[in-house]
């Protein structure tokens, strides 16, 4: 392996040979030559890496572990500058593993964060987060908080570019938690910006905007004129999607001219171009157009390749829209040009794909078709790649959890590898659909028979759930009935008159099947209402861990009655919700808990803010849920296979109700659950301010 030429020219350091030829000894020498090349490797890499090969030559020759370590370290670093990330990686796993073994955790988590970088440049995640979670786990052993708030981020950046976007803002907001702890504003302000991206991708543009905002007013005395430059760029492109367009202009005007002031051709162009953008989205295309070939010939001349294709692909939809279809073409095939240069598959398959349309109007029918199944061919590679690895990744992140828990290393949540599998199912299945829609869009008279089909089908199913209400209603009511002719018949009985006792367990009875049956009636009209969209929400915000206490004080004895411990973690927060509705979903989680959890089991309530969210959790030590009662979860009239373990009663209905319920209320609900090992329920809400105004409790009323 090459990693230094030995014939490579090193400029002579007086100083260093002085000091080479007064060393004691051969592992002073190593000592020097590893001192000196690290000084050099921002610098002057190639001679770094001459003095890193002199420092291997000596400590091979003296078995000198750590001197070996520390020049392949160095060696593999300037691979890694050079781009030559292979190399990188076998030079830098090389010195890991002696590391690990010198037990030098600082410096085997900093060489296991750069492998992992190494690999990262490579779209080998799977070897990325791998190497990155044992650099956290090592970070962590020492406590080294600002080593793990880079990993977090490292990590936040493998599931970002693979699309796993909810474990990508959790990793960035833990990095950025570390950083504030600290006071590192130049960190703050970059993890603020990689947040604000996650929330650009998922359509979030207010937040991703308030983020960016924050970011930029650190930047704005840092110093780091590229960084600055680049978040108002990035300020600019989300003001656009807010139709801010006044705003944009503003702001990439201020950019302009620092980035003509110091003389930083790239954000020149960039904001020439993001200029062209706020044309374009005001209906001026000779203007966008103008600003759009001034950017194009700056991205040209600067070799940004990228940059050409996206503004190349630009100018082809300005001319599109301004009614010139050839000149479009023109522009979109030398934009496929620089896609297939590039090796972007996916870019290349989109133009390919707005090519064919436009040579389809054009009436160049068999043209189009060659572009359009260019166009589908690209997009199974893209998506037979992708596939690929998301399943590394999330193969990787479940060894990791694993191993985790079993060295008892730290906490971690349930894997939710099951989720993560069905997830991938159907986006399997999305985009063979989609497949399937673009291939048959000569067939009309085949999809319109497919959507009868499919409309008979509802028609069908519809007719069996009707079947199945009355069913069960009829069978339910029955039974309760019979209860309460039986209890009422016993109260004329002498014996039951002659004994207090008896009596006020017949009345008693009766009152409880009663109860019962009002429940079932109500459940039956919650849910009518929430289907036909005639139920009414009175919105207010509500002191979340006033209604939580409330429940878990209400239902203590419930759950001593049966041997269960209850526990309880309850911090303060804020959402805007109908309060006898959120109290009714709530209600029913911790209700259900109890009632599904074996005498001597234990029930958790936690109640907790996540980033700009108020977290709910109920967990319990029943049954769980197998995967057939998992599809069915949310669906009315559903008996699980899980049973009361008291001989409580179920009508099947309450967590459809709470499922709509918190859909209504603009939250979210899931669960996470094993086959016996019990069952979590998480309900999310956006978190408020409190109001300003003294505090109230919100009173439970009773619906009529």
């Amino acid at each position: 392996m090459q990693s230094v030429a030995p014939d490579r020219e090193v400029t002579r350091d007086a100083t260093l040979e002085s000091l080479l030829e007064r060393a004691p000894d051969d592992y002073t020498r190593v000592e020097l030559l590893v001192s000196r090349a690290r000084q050099l490797l921002s610098t002057a890499p190639e001679q770094a890496g001459a003095y890193a090969k002199q420092a291997l030559e000596l400590s091979s020759q003296r078995a000198y572990a750590k001197g070996i370590a520390d020049a392949k370290f160095i060696l593999g670093t300037t691979e890694y500058l050079e781009s030559n990330f292979e190399r990188a990686i076998e030079q830098l796993e090389d010195a890991l593993t002696t590391y690990l073994q010198l037990e030098d955790r600082k410096q085997a988590a900093y060489v296991a964060s750069t492998v992992a970088g190494s690999y990262y440049k490579l779209a080998r995640y799977d070897k990325a987060l791998m190497h990155l979670s044992n650099a956290l786990a090592l970070y962590q052993a020492q406590h080294d908080s600002k080593g793990a708030a880079a990993v977090h981020a490292n990590i936040a950046s493998i599931y970002q570019a693979i699309g796993q976007l909810d474990f990508a803002l959790d990793h960035y907001l833990r990095a950025l938690d570390l950083k504030e702890e600290h006071g590192d504003q130049l960190g703050i302000a970059l993890t603020a910006n990689n947040i604000a991206s996650v929330y650009y991708q998922l359509g979030h543009y207010e937040t991703a905007l308030s983020y960016t905002e924050q970011a930029l007013s650190w930047l704005q005395q840092s110093g780091r004129e590229d960084e600055y430059l680049s978040t108002v760029e990035n300020l600019a492109r989300i003001l656009l999607k807010l139709e801010r367009v006044d705003q944009a202009i503003a702001r990439l005007s201020d950019a302009l001219q620092r980035a003509y002031q110091s003389g930083n051709d790239y954000h020149v162009a960039v904001s020439i171009f993001l200029l062209g953008q706020t044309h374009l989205v005001q209906k001026d295309i000779p203007t966008a157009l103008s600003h759009m070939a001034m950017a194009l010939s700056l991205f040209r001349r600067l070799g940004a390749d990228s940059e050409v294709l996206e503004v190349l692909s630009t100018i082809a939809r300005c001319y599109r829209t301004g009614g010139m279809p050839k000149r479009s073409l023109r522009y979109y095939k030398q934009a496929i040009e620089i896609a297939r240069q590039m090796k972007a598959q996916l870019a290349e398959s989109e133009l390919c794909e707005e090519v064919s349309h436009i040579l389809e109007e054009l009436g160049h029918f068999q043209t189009a078709l060659a572009f359009f199944r260019r166009a589908t061919e690209l997009r199974r590679l893209v998506f037979a790649d992708e596939t690929q690895k998301l399943v590394s990744v999330m193969e990787v992140r479940h060894k990791i959890e694993r191993e985790a828990r079993e060295k008892e290393i730290y906490r971690l949540r349930n894997v939710e590898l099951a989720q993560a599998i069905a997830e991938l199912r159907e986006k399997t299945t999305a985009l063979q659909e989609a497949y399937t829609e673009l291939e048959q869009q000569q067939q009309l008279t085949a999809t319109i028979n497919a959507q009868l089909q499919q409309a008979n089908d509802r028609l069908q199913a519809l007719d069996r759930e009707r079947t199945e209400l009355l069913g069960i209603v009829t069978h339910d009511l029955k039974n309760l009935v019979a209860s309460i002719k039986l209890s009422a018949g016993m109260l004329g009985h002498p014996k039951v008159l002659a004994k207090p006792d008896l009596l006020q367990n017949s009345i008693a009875r009766i009152f409880e099947v009663t109860q019962r049956m009002e429940h079932l009636i109500t459940s039956l009209l919650d849910v009518s209402a929430l289907e036909s969209g005639s139920l009414s929400l009175e919105f207010d915000t509500v002191a979340v861990h006033r209604v939580v206490q409330s429940l878990v004080d209400r239902y203590q004895q419930f759950a001593e009655a049966k041997n269960i411990t209850l526990l309880s973690s309850i911090e303060e927060g804020w959402i805007s919700a109908d309060p006898v509705r959120l109290e009714e979903v709530y209600d029913n989680l911790i209700s259900n808990a109890i009632k599904y959890t074996p005498k001597g089991g234990e029930v958790r309530v936690l109640l907790a803010r996540r980033g700009d969210m108020v977290r709910f959790v109920v967990s319990d030590t029943g049954p769980g849920f197998s995967d057939q009662d998992k599809e069915k979860l949310f669906q009315k009239f559903q008996r699980l296979s899980a049973r009361p373990t008291g001989g409580e009663s179920s009508t099947g209905l309450g967590l459809a109700i709470a499922k709509k319920l918190v859909d209504l209320m603009n939250g979210r609900i899931w669960l996470e659950s094993t086959p016996g090992e019990g069952a979590i329920f998480y309900v999310e809400f956006p978190a408020v301010p409190p109001p300003t105004s003294s505090s109230h409790t919100p009173q439970s009323r009773q619906d009529n």
